[in-house]
């Protein structure tokens, strides 16, 4: 998941062949919601008629264009998803389809290792939000129980003699890295370039409020973002 602060309604970001080259992708591209969103017959009729049922699909390399029309056109298409919607798809976002595999394999990775090696890095030894959360160790809805899920949460890779980490504020901690060969390198390529396309997409909200496109740049050099690798177990039924 990509992780996103500031601008209200979330961004998703899907995957596109690079090969594929950018897309000419307007704001009345659709993603079609599936198809139990169909079943909502146990709905009132006034939630019926407001429930959502496609996703704007955008192009989001049209804001790295040379053109300002063409930065314009994207920026007004983000515009829209975001007041009228509150979500969209990214498309054309350039981060490689390796990189993206390569976190899904190393996120699995991280989970076999032994219970021992994982709960060194535990969260509980961090006050910043790194490291991993083992199963059943926490309870986001206390009426459904615990949370039957590992996590390993990466941040902003801060040095641990980085003045901020120095300091001890909040979220500004050094990162707990697993005794895995080419896994730190691997899971930053893949922050990094969602904290890019982060950027990116902030460039086109800037143009979209009529403000200088380099406007949110100086607060996003080291933003507060989590990349957060999920190992969810089904939960046994009430019957079984």
């Amino acid at each position: 998941r990509f992780p996103g602060h500031g601008r209200a309604g979330a961004v998703a970001a899907a995957a596109a062949s690079p090969a594929a080259g950018p897309r000419t992708l307007s704001a009345v591209s659709r993603y079609r919601a599936p198809a139990y969103l169909d079943d909502l017959n146990d709905c009132p009729p006034a939630v019926r008629s407001q429930t959502m049922q496609s996703l704007p699909l955008i192009s989001v390399a049209g804001l790295n264009s040379e053109d300002p029309a063409v930065r314009a056109e994207t920026a007004r298409q983000l515009g829209v998803a975001c007041r009228e919607i509150g979500f969209f798809y990214a498309v054309d976002h350039g981060v490689p389809e390796d990189v993206m595999a390569g976190a899904f394999a190393n996120a699995k990775r991280v989970f076999e290792l032994p219970l021992e090696t994982k709960q060194a890095m535990s969260i509980k030894k961090s006050p910043h939000n790194r490291g991993y959360v083992a199963m059943a160790d926490e309870k986001l809805n206390p009426e459904a129980g615990a949370d039957m899920k590992e996590a390993f949460n990466i941040g902003t890779d801060f040095p641990a003699d980085h003045p901020d980490v120095l300091a001890g504020k909040p979220f500004r901690g050094v990162n707990f890295w697993p005794p895995i060969d080419g896994w730190r390198e691997a899971m930053l390529g893949y922050f990094d370039g969602c904290l890019n396309l982060g950027r990116l997409i902030h460039k086109g909200f800037a143009i979209d409020l009529g403000l200088p496109e380099d406007f949110f740049v100086s607060h996003l050099d080291s933003p507060i973002a989590t990349l957060r690798m999920l190992l969810k177990q089904a939960r046994a039924s009430a019957t079984a």
